[in-house]
């Protein structure tokens, strides 16, 4: 019973080892299967804060027709051309309304120029220059086929519309030979387009045409059969009309300066229809030979009255006034005459 018992006792410890070996080899090799990840309870997913988009800016409308627009800035100037060197013509108060012909865009525009120009219809306070050789005085009425309204009293100003012949003008004055007139239809000036607030398009109204009333039909009888074959009449060839020749347009032309320097005292003109408040009177029988006009404001005829001056300047004439030239200064100055000997008394 002691040798089965103790064979028994150490078959068991070597059991035990061979078993105890398994046991750590188990545990030295890497287990090729993922572990079970522990339940725990999935957070709901946060949502997302929506951030509004921009609403894209909606089309400019197209401009086959005129856009009114309203002026977001006081004194904004009008031009003549659509850039800043561009004369300005009038100035638009914030709130006025004014309509809209078309828009130009600028090509690399420097810093701090407009980027697009808006062409705009004068306003009807706003005053143009024509040349007045080209229109009747009487009737006001334009001769020339065609004449250029500018924004100045002279050729080196912008052309911002045309009248054609048989136009009226309304004349407000007239300085040299250019005539200050209200502005016809078709004239136009330019703002920036930053300065204006779009609004409506103005679509012009057509009138409904009125309905013709429907009148019954009778029947007509037939026509009894002739007896006779009527004589055809004769075809009389019809000879199409002539078209008339395009008006040829007649360019304005070239005004030759006339320049000329005369002496003479100042002297104050007598009649208030004079076309100026100072002529130029001669030296030997003081009778006035020159209206004297200056366009510069720091030429004061005034502080030259009563002197003997010499002026250099453009002469010429006035239709209203033919027989007295008139001088537009160029240059004036006070001279001084040697003084006349005394008299030599009487024996």
């Amino acid at each position: 019973m002691k040798f089965s018992s103790g064979r028994i006792l150490a078959a068991l410890l070597a059991i035990g080892l061979v078993s105890g070996n398994a046991f750590s080899q188990t545990e030295i090799k890497p287990t090729t299967e993922p572990k079970p990840a522990p339940s725990k309870k999935k957070a709901a997913p946060k949502a997302k804060k929506e951030t509004a988009k921009p609403t894209a800016a909606a089309p400019a409308a197209p401009f086959g027709e005129p856009v009114s627009a309203t002026v977001v800035r006081d004194r904004v100037n009008i031009r003549g051309l659509a850039a800043l060197k561009g004369e300005v013509i009038a100035q638009l108060k914030k709130g006025e309304t004014v309509t809209i012909l078309d828009e130009i865009p600028v090509k690399n525009p420097a810093k701090g120029d407009p980027a697009v120009w808006a062409k705009i219809q004068l306003p009807t306070n706003t005053p143009v220059w024509i040349n007045m050789l080209f229109v009747d005085t009487a009737t006001k009425a334009v001769k020339a086929p065609k004449l250029n309204v500018r924004a100045g009293p002279g050729e080196n100003f912008a052309i911002i519309g045309v009248v054609r012949k048989g136009a009226s003008v309304n004349q407000i004055r007239v300085v040299d030979n250019w005539m200050e007139i209200e502005p016809p239809p078709g004239t136009y000036g330019f703002v920036a387009a930053e300065y204006l607030k779009k609004g409506e398009v103005i679509v012009a109204k057509v009138a409904e045409p009125t309905p013709v009333p429907v009148v019954p039909i009778e029947p007509v009888p037939a026509p009894k059969p002739a007896v006779e074959t009527p004589t055809p009449a004769p075809v009389v060839p019809v000879t199409p009309p002539t078209p008339d020749p395009a008006p040829v347009v007649a360019e304005e032309p070239p005004m030759v300066k006339r320049i000329i320097t005369r002496q003479g005292v100042v002297a104050r003109t007598l009649s208030i229809q004079a076309p100026t408040a100072y002529g130029l009177d001669n030296l030997d029988n003081h009778e006035l030979m020159n209206y004297l006009l200056s366009t510069d404001a720091e030429v004061n005829l005034r502080s030259f009255r009563g002197q003997t001056v010499v002026v250099v300047g453009e002469e010429y004439v006035d239709p209203r006034w033919p027989r007295i030239p008139i001088i537009k200064i160029e240059a004036i100055a006070p001279i001084d005459l040697p003084a006349e000997p005394p008299a030599k008394p009487k024996k």
